[in-house]
């Protein structure tokens, strides 16, 4: 991952890593978890699925997993939800036997709510595309 982007959703110092379940791309979600130090960052939710998900149905506040503080549509995939302290983009992906792929960006930090909505964006729109073209998602 490009550092001038994930720097400012670290808010830690320390030697950045990843962990990655097992088995990428053989299950239909798979997990990145970003530390600093020994700080978990941010995690990076990649699911495929069979049916279109709206967004923010899932970045409501009240969902523990993908829950997003503040969430707004944003312009970016099929569909999209930003918030301060994450964002939801899914969208068509011709993939087998799956035909869509969402990727979730959840800020963790334990010093409450981080206001990143701009730093969160920065790096959605450069990550998604990117994270498509990896993946192998073309347009249906």
């Amino acid at each position: 991952m490009a550092q001038r982007l994930t720097e400012p959703l670290l808010r830690t110092t320390g030697k950045v890593s990843e962990w990655h379940t097992a088995g990428w791309g053989e299950k239909e979600t798979n997990w990145c978890i970003v530390k600093a130090g020994k700080d978990e960052s941010f995690r990076l939710k990649f699911a495929w699925h069979s049916d279109a998900t709206d967004p923010m149905k899932s970045a409501s506040p009240n969902k523990n997993v993908t829950g997003l503080w503040d969430p707004a549509r944003m312009r970016l995939t099929d569909s999209a939800a930003l918030g301060d302290d994450g964002a939801i983009a899914t969208t068509h992906c011709q993939t087998k036997p799956n035909n869509h792929f969402t990727l979730t960006l959840k800020l963790t930090h334990k010093d409450g709510v981080p206001h990143l909505r701009q730093d969160v964006e920065q790096f959605m729109r450069a990550y998604m595309p990117a994270t498509m073209k990896t993946v192998g998602c073309t347009p249906p």
